[in-house]
Order: structure tokens, then C-alpha cells, then sequence
């Protein structure tokens, strides 16, 4: 059945429809609506086709960001998007300079001093533009306004950008925006216009009654943390609560977030089946879903990747990948294959101790999990990941314009930057997750006293060692550095004792055949 829509434009040559498409969406999309943020003690006008970006935990001085809407037609899509930031920057008294030498460790360092102003803020936030002379502009409740150009580095004039800051004793709101060369004067009249009439007063207090009240009648805990998550929420997200995770999304797609939230909490019985924690877990995972892969490099999400895991922010981040009808396995099934590999990061973050295992079992195991089929919120059984195996029985086969694998010598011992080497890394993954697989499923293996017992025997010595090594470290110098040596004699000590007394070249032959026999899945 054709859609009303289309129907009443059946007939109109193709070039014609499009501009009509495009026009009547335009005219949807126009105008502006007025955004009020008493918690921050600001009004001012939205471009409809404008939309908020969440604010990544912890981040010090972006209160606010939106980004233009993308277009429906992939044809339509501007280069760059257009993006708008509010940065919110306390003016600090002045400090008199410290008596006597500075510490040996930082002289000669140049000292970049306090963030008080928009000028100290560009320089070290901004570090690949350069600030035009403040232009003065009309005065906004008794703050003084500015606007300055920002000049891309390279000077080849392919991103515009411009800011506007608003300041008084006590603080400056600076508003900064990028958006492609060619976008510049419809985008400039757009920040202006919603800057045009902006509004400032004295913040507001925080009330949180109301979700109080909600988590008074639930059985959940960490109800501060769970509060945190949605007052942080900006327009057009959602959350949801799981016994051990806190869902937040943009997506329309319900369904979607409900079988998410089910096989999450399936999923992670698997990981404490397979993993024992340290120690009981206590944190709840916050587990992102953008709308869509734009809105995920947004957020943050690398070029290339489909999902992460940030032990920094404490967030897994992913997106509601599209279905493509060309592509077996795409869309939803893709989804579900980075959340089950990305929470299992975020699950060994926690259970282990917050100290990563070496990224041959880490990626390995993440991929093993992709595998899983979940039904009536069970784990019924991991079978072979779907992006992995074909890839990874064409290189063990020696098949031209493959490469070769690794070693198992070497693989084992990679650090994180040589896995993630860019010439090899999809090959490290692969191989990564077959020999995770291998040692998980093949019956050679369980009938083998010693391999069966090597993935039990990583996790369980890199467990141990660490909290040993942590345990007997002085906590007044436990900075960064003793910190990283205390993780790396972990896990060369799980490695030691996982694989001693075995011949790697045995256990290497035995996988090539097995991987040589594996049914890939369709």
C-alpha cells in the first residue's frame, strides 16, 4: 500500500517531487521555539531544526550543545553539521604568584594557568582555531556581549566558526558554533537569531522530588546515581531502569529498548556465570543508545567504530544501527552484536577490579558474547560471531589476499596500542574472538586437562595479582604510573600461569583445524 502522502503526489516527475519533499520539510522544520534552562538561569530561542546533544558525564564546562537535525535524504546532508555549544566559565580571583622556586618536575613547563574567561578558555580547549578581535554587541541584562570570528588552523576556510560570550563579575557564557564554509551566512543568521533575545537570571535550585517519589515505589539501588542520570537527560531522550543498569535513548524504537533491557540483565548472568567479580558489584552500568550513527559521532563516537565502552565516563555508548536489506545480519541484529560485546567491557571493568585484561581475551571474550541468542531472557547458546567467522577460517586457510595470523607467541602478549594497530587490527580482532571460541567450545579442548583450563586460570590469576599488588602498594604513592605497573605484573602474571607448561605450537595447529571446519553463520 503507498503511503497517503506519496499518493496525492503520484505523477510529478521525480526532480519536481523531490523539491516538493524538500520544500514542505523545510517549511516543518522552521521557525524557532523557546528553550528555558532555569537551572542554569537561561532563556533563549531554539532553531526547530536544531536538536540537543546529551553532555558527556563529567565534562567541566559544556552545559549545553545542539546540533542541526540531519536530513531525511542522504542526498540533502550538509558536510559538516552544524553545532552550537554553551560553555559556562567562573571568573576566578586573581592569585598571587607562589614564593620561592617552582618544583623541580615543572620547570621549564609552560604554565597555562586557570580557565577564567573565553580568551584562556579557546586557547586551551580550542587549540586549533584562532580568536579575531572581540567585536562589542548588544548588552544582555547587564552582561557585556562580545562576538569573535574563529579561524581554522589550516586556513583553508572549510569550517566557519563564531563565538558570542555574555559576561559579568562573576561569570562568562560563551556560545560557540562550527558549521561548514559553504553553511556560513544561513547558519550565522540562525545563531543570531537564536541568540538575538537571550535571557539571563539567577539559577535554580535542583528539585528532585518528583523521582524521589518514582524510586520510592521501586526496588532499585543507587537511587542519587539513577537521579543523576536523568537530571542530566536533554530533549528527545528517554530513560528506563533495570536491576543493574540505567538505560538512556534517543531512539523511537520501544521495542527495541525493551528487548535491550531484558537481554542485558540475560546477558550479564552469562558474564557472572563465566567471570565471578572480585567482589559484589555494586555500580549501576549506564548504557547509552543513540537514535542513529550521526547523533553517535556527536556524542562521541569514533569514525568507524559502532559502539564503546568508556571507563573514563563509566558509559556504554551505541546506536540503533539501520537495517539494510543487502546486508544479512544488519540493523537490529548489529545493534544487539556491539551491546553484547561492549557491556561485557563495562561488566570486567567492574568485576575484575577496574583493571583491563590483555585485549586478545578482552576484545576475544567481547566477541564470543556477540554470539549469544537470548530467548525468554535466557542465553540459550553462543554460536559464531557473525562479522568473525568467515573472515577469520579464509586467513587460518592461507587464502589469497588474506592475511596470514598471527602467532599465538606473539598475539598474547600484544599491548593494546599493537592490537589495535591500524594495518591489523581487524585481523586481531578476528583471530582474537576464534581463539576465544576455540578455547570455549571445541571438544578437543574440553578434553584437555590443561586447555580447557586456560581461560579460567587468566581471569582468576589477573584477579588475584592485581588485588594482591594493590593491596601491598603505599596509598600516598599510588599515582598513575605505580597504578599502570601494578596492572601490567597482573596481567603478565595471568599470561604466565594461563599458559605454562603448554605448547603453543600444538595449541595453534589444533585451532587452525578446528577454525578450518567451522560453520559460518547465515
Amino acid at each position: 500500500m503507498i503511503p497517503l502522502a506519496t499518493r496525492a503526489l503520484a505523477g510529478v516527475p521525480p526532480a519536481l517531487l523531490l523539491l516538493c519533499l524538500s520544500s514542505a520539510s523545510a517549511v516543518a522544520q522552521g521557525g524557532y521555539v523557546t528553550e528555558k534552562h532555569p537551572e542554569l538561569g537561561l532563556v533563549f530561542s531554539r532553531a526547530r531544526d536544531y536538536e540537543a546533544i546529551p553532555i558527556q558525564p563529567g565534562e567541566e564546562w559544556t552545559v549545553l550543545y545542539y546540533a542541526e537535525k540531519e536530513a531525511f535524504n542522504p542526498r540533502m546532508r550538509k558536510s559538516f553539521r552544524p553545532e552550537l555549544r554553551f560553555v559556562w566559565i567562573e571568573h576566578t580571583p586573581e592569585l598571587a604568584a607562589p614564593a620561592g622556586p617552582l618544583p623541580a618536575e615543572v620547570e621549564g613547563e609552560e604554565e597555562l594557568g586557570p580557565i577564567d574567561d573565553f580568551e584562556s578558555y579557546a586557547e586551551q580547549k580550542l587549540t586549533r582555531w584562532t580568536l579575531g578581535a572581540p567585536v562589542a554587541a548588544r548588552a544582555r541584562s547587564d552582561n557585556q556581549a562580545l562576538e569573535y570570528k574563529l579561524v581554522f588552523e589550516s586556513g583553508s576556510g572549510v569550517v566557519f566558526g563564531r563565538a558570542f560570550t555574555y559576561s559579568n563579575e562573576e561569570r562568562t557564557i560563551a556560545v560557540y558554533g562550527f558549521c561548514a564554509a559553504e553553511d556560513e551566512r544561513e547558519q550565522l543568521k540562525i545563531w543570531r537569531k537564536m541568540l538575538g533575545k537571550i535571557k539571563f537570571s539567577e539559577r535554580e535550585e535542583r528539585d528532585d522530588s518528583k523521582l524521589l517519589r518514582y524510586y520510592s515505589r521501586l526496588d532499585y539501588e543507587h537511587v542519587d546515581y539513577r537521579i543523576d542520570v536523568r537530571n542530566q537527560l536533554v530533549k528527545g531522550w528517554k530513560a528506563e531502569d533495570s536491576e543493574n543498569y540505567i538505560l538512556v535513548y534517543s531512539t523511537k524504537d520501544e521495542p527495541l529498548i525493551r528487548l535491550i533491557k531484558s537481554e542485558l540483565e540475560a546477558i550479564r548472568r552469562e558474564y557472572v556465570k563465566l567471570f565471578p567479580p572480585a567482589r559484589e558489584i555494586t555500580a549501576v552500568s549506564t548504557v547509552r543508545i543513540c537514535k542513529d550513527e550521526s547523533e553517535y559521532r556527536k556524542y562521541g563516537g569514533s569514525a568507524g567504530s559502532a559502539g564503546y565502552w568508556s571507563a573514563q565516563t563509566e558509559e556504554l555508548v551505541f546506536y540503533d544501527a539501520e537495517d539494510d536489506r543487502r546486508e544479512a545480519g544488519s540493523g537490529k541484529a548489529d545493534t544487539r552484536i556491539v551491546l553484547y560485546h561492549e557491556a561485557f567491557h563495562q561488566y570486567i571493568f567492574y568485576a575484575v577490579g577496574q583493571v583491563d585484561p590483555h585485549s586478545w581475551f578482552n576484545e576475544g571474550t567481547g566477541d564470543y558474547f556477540s554470539g549469544a541468542l537470548i530467548k525468554g531472557g535466557k542465553v540459550r547458546k553462543i554460536g559464531a560471531n557473525p562479522w568473525r567467522a568467515a573472515f577469520i577460517k579464509k586467513c587460518a586457510a592461507g587464502e589469497d589476499r588474506y592475511p596470514s595470523p598471527i602467532s599465538f607467541g606473539k598475539i598474547l602478549g600484544f599491548s593494546q596500542a599493537e592490537f589495535y594497530q591500524p594495518d591489523r587490527a581487524g585481523l586481531c580482532y578476528a583471530q582474537a574472538w576464534s581463539m576465544v571460541y576455540f578455547l570455549r567450545t571445541a571438544p578437543e579442548v574440553r578434553k584437555h586437562k590443561r586447555w580447557s583450563r586456560i581461560l579460567d586460570t587468566y581471569f582468576d590469576t589477573l584477579k588475584e595479582r592485581f588485588a594482591e599488588e594493590l593491596g601491598q602498594a603505599d596509598p600516598a604513592e599510588l599515582d598513575t604510573e605505580t597504578l599502570d605497573t601494578i596492572k601490567e605484573l597482573a596481567r603478565d602474571a595471568a599470561r604466565e600461569k594461563a599458559f605454562q607448561e603448554i605448547d603453543l605450537v600444538e595449541l595453534e595447529e589444533a585451532w587452525r583445524e578446528y577454525i578450518g571446519k567451522l560453520k559460518i553463520p547465515r
